[in-house]
């Protein structure tokens, strides 16, 4: 088995969103007037920019990275305002709690989704509203700064119009419950992005999977290593209570539907130098784990710490066997015991630390998209 080494960086994912609503001319020409008077009468709020229309809408190359903090609506009437830090990037619209939090609180792709972006009283704005098509929720940001507010107006509104969602009428994602709260990739853009040592999480449907995220108060209930071979082909490494260690071919995954037994699928992307010893290590932990049986127990949990070497172990749980694998590699430290490591530990909100790599954002695979 040769595991391929992907020397090279996938491109940005290029999904959408639009600028829509049911009079689409109107709202179009309200925008462009906005925007007109923002160059006519930006010196009011103290600034050198002074871009008109044909500026605003130049090239893809040239949209403006944005990020700071902005008051955001609550859907709770009680919360009313809340202070969030946002990003604008790469046609994303992202915010967190807090500047430092490792896991976003809200993603909107303009990639993804057609929306619809409104500003109220041109003369002192305060507010812009984003309108996803197909969705009853409406993203009010808020700010006492009228230049502040302007900016951002501004910088959406590229964002927006270069975006696969101002081409096409994409509801396929706002319709969905909560849209939001998950960055999100198709099947195909998953494929193209993958890499050996990538985390598969998932989220499964039974009673189980769920009692056992509410004990230990995770996101997740089961954890998977990604491969890639030189053939193309993609491949998940993985204990369960029925095969034990076992690799499961994703075509094989896709075909019988296994991937309809989970309510969530997320990836998170391993970056770290994929050199051929390193990857060689790799191989020679699967050859040594592969077979091995599933086992969870107490004692192997919460008993006396036992450090062997990885692909030493005589049965695996799911995260345990990912833990052992992160050993081979070389990333994770020696000096825990595998069988302390549950699914939760590998989320992006855990921040687990690795030695020279580091674990990217969870990213939702969408098989409706």
């Amino acid at each position: 088995m040769h595991i391929q080494i992907l020397h090279f960086q996938p491109n940005p994912i290029n999904l959408s969103e639009k600028i829509m609503t049911e009079d689409r001319s109107q709202k179009k020409t309200q925008l462009d007037k906005f925007l007109s008077s923002i160059s006519d009468n930006y010196s009011r709020y103290e600034t050198d920019a002074t871009l008109d229309n044909s500026q605003i809408l130049t090239n893809d190359n040239t949209l403006t990275e944005k990020s700071g903090w902005l008051l955001k609506k609550s859907n709770n009437i009680l919360r009313g305002y809340q202070q969030r830090y946002f990003v604008l990037k790469d046609k994303r619209l992202v915010y967190y709690r807090k500047e430092s939090d490792p896991q976003p609180a809200g993603i909107i792709n303009f990639n993804l989704i057609t929306v619809d972006v409104q500003v109220y009283d041109p003369e002192m704005p305060r507010k812009v509203y984003i309108k996803p098509l197909g969705s009853k929720r409406c993203f009010v940001l808020k700010s006492y700064d009228c230049k502040e507010i302007i900016e951002w107006a501004r910088a959406l509104y590229r964002h927006i119009t270069y975006s696969d969602g101002k081409k096409l009428d994409i509801t396929t994602v706002s319709m969905q419950r909560e849209f939001w709260r998950f960055d999100r990739v198709s099947e195909e853009q998953f494929r193209y992005q993958a890499c050996t040592g990538d985390l598969i999480l998932f989220k499964g449907k039974s009673v189980a999977a769920k009692l056992q995220r509410s004990v230990l108060r995770g996101r997740y209930d089961h954890v998977a290593l990604l491969l890639c071979y030189s053939s193309g082909d993609i491949a998940i490494l993985e204990a369960t209570e029925d095969n034990g260690v076992s690799i499961v071919h994703w075509d094989d995954f896709l075909r019988y539907g296994w991937y309809k037994l989970y309510k969530r699928i997320a990836f998170r992307k391993l970056t770290m130098d994929r050199s051929e010893e390193t990857l060689l290590k790799l191989e020679n932990f699967i050859e040594h784990t592969k077979g091995k049986k599933y086992k969870i127990s107490y004692k192997k949990v919460f008993g006396i710490d036992q450090h062997r070497q990885p692909g030493d172990e005589d049965n695996y749980f799911c995260s345990e066997l990912i833990a052992s694998a992160y050993k081979a590699l070389g990333i994770l430290n020696q000096n825990i015991a595998s069988s302390r490591y549950w699914p939760g530990d590998f989320e992006s909100k855990n921040s687990i630390p690795l030695t020279d790599a580091e674990l990217g954002e969870e990213i939702m695979i969408d098989f409706e998209l």
